[in-house]
C-alpha cells in the first residue's frame, strides 16, 4: 500500500521559488519520518531544477534518487538520500556521481552516529558526503500533525546559520539543523 501526501507550498523567502505543490508518495517500506526527511531535504536544500524521486534513465546509475539536480549535460550535480541507505550504496554514489554533491538527510543524532559508524566500518571515502541532520523533536511534532493534505509556508532557512522558519498546518516552527561533513 502507498500513501500520497500533498504539501501546498508558499514561499516568503526570496531565495526559494518553491512550486505551489509537491506530492510525496510513502511506499510500503517507508516511514512517515522518511517522508518528512524528503520534504525538509527538499525545502532546506532547495535549488533550481531540483527533482524528487525521478528515474535518471542512466544505465550506469541504477538508483532512483530521493532528491536530485541535473546539470546541463543531464549528470547529477546534487544527489540526496533521505531514507535508509547502506554504506555500499553511498560508496557507489561517490563514484557514479563523481562531480556532484552527495547529501544524506537524517532526523536524529543517533541515526547520524549509526550511519557514520557503518560508513567507517565500510571504509567509505572521507570528505565526500554532507549530512543534513534535522531536529528530532521538530520531526516528531510534525509527524503527529501530518495529514494527507498539508499547508507549508516557508519563511527562511540558511545553511550557514542552521535555522529554518516555517508554518506547518498552522503551527509555527523555528527549527535548528546541522550540516556535517563526512
Amino acid at each position: 500500500m502507498v500513501t500520497k501526501y500533498v504539501f501546498n507550498l508558499q514561499s516568503q523567502d526570496n531565495q526559494r521559488d518553491l512550486p505551489s505543490k509537491i506530492i510525496i508518495v510513502q511506499k510500503r517500506e517507508e516511514t512517515v519520518v522518511e517522508v518528512l526527511q524528503r520534504l525538509f531535504g527538499y525545502l532546506i536544500l532547495f535549488r533550481d531544477r531540483i527533482q524528487m524521486q525521478t528515474d535518471l534513465h542512466d544505465e550506469y546509475i541504477p538508483f532512483v534518487p530521493d532528491l536530485v539536480q541535473l546539470d546541463f549535460q543531464l549528470q547529477p550535480a546534487f544527489w540526496a538520500e533521505c531514507g535508509e541507505c547502506t554504506p555500499k550504496k553511498l560508496n557507489k554514489l561517490a563514484v557514479k556521481v563523481h562531480e556532484g554533491e552527495v547529501w544524506i538527510v537524517r532526523s536524529s543524532r543517533e541515526a547520524v552516529e549509526e550511519l557514520t559508524h557503518q560508513m567507517d566500518r565500510a571504509k567509505s571515502r572521507r570528505n565526500r558526503y554532507k549530512i543534513l541532520k534535522l531536529e528530532e523533536e521538530m520531526v516528531a511534532e510534525i509527524s503527529e500533525s501530518l495529514q494527507l493534505r498539508n499547508d507549508v509556508t516557508w519563511y527562511s532557512s540558511r545553511l550557514e546559520s542552521g535555522q529554518a522558519q516555517f508554518d506547518f498546518n498552522g503551527l509555527w516552527f523555528e527549527s535548528d539543523f546541522e550540516i556535517l561533513e563526512y
